[in-house]
């Protein structure tokens, strides 16, 4: 799992990238396996959220209940284990993205 986000200085309020996460520590995908992804827009945080001092477990918990889903669904592993989610749509501010094995 791992949160991206679009920048508020971006010139357009939604747009779609290729993903593909680099650097990780404990997800090695092995080359051919099938993943299944989704992600999930996450709405900013409330003033009473802030001022009620949530964790940052609990905010995250709360807004991925609030958060609409924005897509989803499988892709292969590449031959160097590299796992490329195409054209994944995302909005201005913080989406989740979980990649599962299948």
């Amino acid at each position: 799992e791992m949160t991206v986000m679009l920048d508020e200085a971006s010139p357009l309020d939604e747009c779609t990238v290729d993903l593909t996460p680099r650097n990780l520590q404990r997800f090695k995908a092995q080359p051919g396996r099938r993943f299944r992804w989704s992600c999930t827009f996450l709405p900013p945080t409330t003033e009473s959220q802030e001022q009620n001092g949530a964790s940052p477990a609990n905010d995250l918990a709360a807004r991925l209940a609030g958060g609409r889903r924005l897509g989803g669904g499988t892709v292969m592993a590449d031959e160097g284990g590299l796992v490329t989610i195409p054209q994944m749509r995302m909005l201005k501010g913080a989406q989740r993205v979980v990649i599962q094995q299948q």
